[in-house]
């Protein structure tokens, strides 16, 4: 959880030469206590989860996937929205920049820990105008693989099927939780 910590706030607040040293941006980082966007622990499928990865290979991960965890498998994500851009977020408005959303994945509906960090930070206007200025990250929480940011292809790719939507995926939005 350090390590997600100090990439994460490092991604918010930026890794500039002028910048604070990683461990104090994380200090300040804490996207624990930002509101949660989706039902808690929303249900998704293991197909579904395995799209968002940053070096997916849709086919063959959706097929490990799907063999490793059958068709009944509980992966859930969590979405948080920072303070800055929630009410916008929530409204299906384009958010500001300097807007994260946090998505936490949970390889089973009941695990304490995410199995993998997904981020996306609304830059300044000009950081890639083609993707919406977002910028990516994305943590699986293995030491033997590195997190990764920035104009990640695999995310970009995706995420400009919901370009009329500022780059957003909200469909978790329309479900109460309890509701299904």
């Amino acid at each position: 959880m350090k390590r997600l910590a100090m990439l994460l706030g490092c991604v918010l607040v930026g890794c500039q030469a002028d910048a604070p040293p990683a461990e104090e941006q994380a200090a300040e980082l804490d996207y624990a206590g930002w509101p949660t966007v989706s039902p808690k622990r929303y249900k998704v499928s293991p197909v579904y989860a395995a799209l968002c990865m940053a070096d997916a290979r849709t086919d063959e991960l959706a097929a490990a996937d799907k063999a490793k965890h059958g068709p009944h498998a509980q992966t859930a994500i969590d979405v948080r929205v920072s303070p800055a851009g929630l009410d916008r977020f929530k409204a299906g408005q384009p958010v500001p920049a300097g807007t994260a959303v946090v998505k936490l994945k949970y390889s089973e509906s009941h695990v304490k820990e995410p199995s993998a960090v997904g981020a996306m930070i609304k830059r300044e206007p000009g950081y890639d105008p083609a993707g919406g200025d977002w910028e990516y990250f994305y943590d699986e929480r293995d030491p033997q693989k590195p997190a990764v940011r920035g104009k990640i292809e695999t995310c970009a790719e995706c995420h400009l099927r919901a370009k009329a939507t500022d780059f957003l995926f909200r469909t978790y939005l329309t479900v109460r939780a309890g509701g299904g």
